[in-house]
């Protein structure tokens, strides 16, 4: 490990959060160009990096200096975005239905569907029910 790295990581670990800024600056642009081609999708590329660089921040103290910074940053966001994959593929399986298709279901453009359809019939019902009572009192057999 350089030991530039070595310097900005002890650094970080004694609060000072700049140091590890430096490290983000170095090594942002890299890391980026690795994951873009592994998620081919630069708004999830940045999301990864970006989550990366928090998961190493949160975990450096578990940074031992086998390896080089960046090798160690690399597989957190390796993992990151196999997770990112995971998730995504989970959600397709869900938004799917048995045949393949996609579950989502069509629109229900009928009056019964909007949301206030069925408070709207029962103040019609109640209406109807005031304006009837003093016909129904007028009826024969009725007192």
């Amino acid at each position: 490990m350089s030991a530039d790295d070595q310097r900005l990581i002890a650094e970080c670990l004694q609060g000072n959060t700049a140091a590890f800024g430096v490290l983000v600056r170095r090594y942002q642009e890299r890391l980026y160009n690795s994951l873009y081609r592994l998620v081919e999708n630069a708004e999830d590329a940045q999301d990864v990096v970006q989550e990366a660089f928090l998961n190493a921040y949160q975990s450096l103290d578990s940074f031992k200096g086998d390896a080089q910074f960046f090798t160690w940053l690399y597989r957190i966001a390796v993992n990151t975005a196999i997770s990112l994959k995971r998730k995504r593929r989970a959600m397709v399986r869900m938004e799917t239905g048995s045949n393949g298709e996609p579950g989502i279901e069509p629109l229900d453009r009928s009056p019964e569907s909007r949301p206030g359809h069925a408070l709207e019939q029962a103040e019609q019902e109640t209406r109807v029910h005031q304006a009837l009572r003093p016909c129904a009192s007028n009826l024969p057999g009725r007192v």
